[in-house]
């Protein structure tokens, strides 16, 4: 590997080869004032001053990491997708020192951050390993869940939370506990929804649904809309809420309200607690990696997801970014507005995929299962599919204590990941 890999940035490459630039000048410079007149011995210098420029850049890029988006820190918001260091935006965030707490501040276990739970993390600079994998070390790891409450079932089979209609699809993660689906979530007492605002459809899009800790309060986050100043009312998803105050706030503004639990006579939830609740890190220069759905669109290129403001005039966008389109956003903060360097639209015939880097904790050939266990969190893989593929072992040499990494789609019961590709040893 070398300064022209392809695991390096063309900002990356520009700063290798200005620092070799330089030190070659130095040299020059160096060489011309002392009067030196060995040309052979001159060439020899400015050889070795080459090599050890290349052999600087191949140990970053083939030893602990090259970093792609420079020195400082990075902010990530988005489901978690994989084990094994969580994976967020496709980025291995390593969370074994990272403090870890839920949207209230209150710690959690490492063990209990599960798939499709949308976090924010707080981590160092991104980097890329040998293998282009794109790494950094958590500091701070924090939950956010969208609903919490008391589950509805209709008869047609469309759910409910606290009057907002969640929305179940083919990315959606049911807990463990679920084993009968939607009968089960209906006989919980009180869930939690992970996921977005669709404000095309105004109904959650689920990524994430579980049993709710047992003393949870309901609470609901989320942009607001339709702000009555006058009345201190605001409006998320499909529901009326009134407010201890409305001061700061304005559409598209994301908060977190905790419910009293009860509608008043004009059909409004009334709230115990209220505070804003942003998804940027708060600090300019801090590189981003934002997924969720656009809620409003100012222009082609201006358009905001997850109460975050996004400047895409300078990206380079893949795909037709619309009101309603689920995006992966990655830039730096610059006055609390996203300057996206690159946008991407998920397609929602593409089926999301999840990761596991972990160890086989059982498997069960006669059912073509097994379970995967990565850092006290046990998962159950599917081996059934037709088109699972080795890259590297077979079949045969999956055992209880073997590591692996295993990736793979959810099932339609949302609780087994159907492996697609599976690598022996990680």
């Amino acid at each position: 590997m070398n300064a022209h890999d392809s695991t390096l940035r063309p900002e990356a490459r520009r700063a290798w080869s200005g620092r070799l630039r330089a030190r070659l000048a130095t040299l020059s410079r160096s060489a011309l004032r002392e009067g030196a007149t060995d040309v052979l011995a001159f060439g020899v210098a400015l050889l070795a001053a080459a090599l050890a420029a290349l052999l600087l850049g191949s140990l970053h890029g083939c030893g602990g990491g090259v970093g792609i988006e420079g020195t400082g820190s990075s902010y990530a918001s988005g489901p978690i997708t994989g084990y094994g260091s969580i994976i967020v935006n496709g980025v291995h965030f390593d969370e074994g020192t990272a403090s870890v707490s839920d949207d209230d501040g209150l710690p959690l276990e490492r063990s209990q951050l599960a798939l499709g739970m949308v976090v924010q993390v707080q981590a160092g600079a991104i980097t890329a390993t040998a293998d282009g994998t794109q790494v950094a070390t958590a500091s701070s790891v924090r939950t956010s869940r969208t609903l919490v409450g008391p589950p509805q079932v209709s008869a047609g089979g469309q759910l409910s939370v606290l009057g907002q209609v969640v929305s179940i699809g083919s990315a959606t993660v049911l807990d463990a506990s679920f084993t009968r689906g939607l009968a089960s979530i209906a006989q919980a007492g009180v869930i939690e929804v992970y996921g977005d605002y669709d404000s095309t459809s105004a109904s959650v899009l689920a990524t994430r649904i579980a049993p709710a800790a047992a003393g949870s309060s309901y609470s609901v986050r989320g942009p607001v809309s339709a702000i009555d100043f006058a009345r201190q009312t605001c409006t998320i998803g499909s529901q009326t809420y009134s407010l201890s105050s409305t001061s700061g706030l304005s559409d598209g503004t994301v908060v977190k309200l905790a419910l009293q639990g009860s509608i008043d006579g004009n059909g409004r939830w009334q709230t115990s607690g209220q505070k804003t609740d942003s998804s940027l890190p708060g600090r300019s220069g801090a590189v981003v990696e934002l997924q969720g759905l656009v809620s409003s669109m100012s222009s082609a290129t201006r358009f905001v997801v997850d109460g975050v403001t996004v400047d895409s005039s300078a990206a380079t966008v893949s795909g037709s970014v619309q009101r309603g389109s689920r995006v992966e956003v990655k830039g730096t903060v610059q006055n609390n507005v996203l300057q996206a360097s690159r946008v991407e639209v998920d397609s929602d015939s593409q089926a999301r995929s999840f990761e596991l880097r972990g160890t086989v904790a059982s498997i069960d050939r006669a059912t073509l299962s097994m379970v995967v266990q990565v850092a006290g969190r046990s998962t159950v893989v599917s081996l059934a599919r037709s088109d699972l593929v080795f890259e590297r072992g077979a079949l045969a040499d999956l055992a209880a204590g073997v590591g692996l990494r295993v990736t793979g789609q959810l099932a339609a019961d949302g609780r087994v990941l159907e492996a697609t590709r599976i690598r022996i040893g990680n």
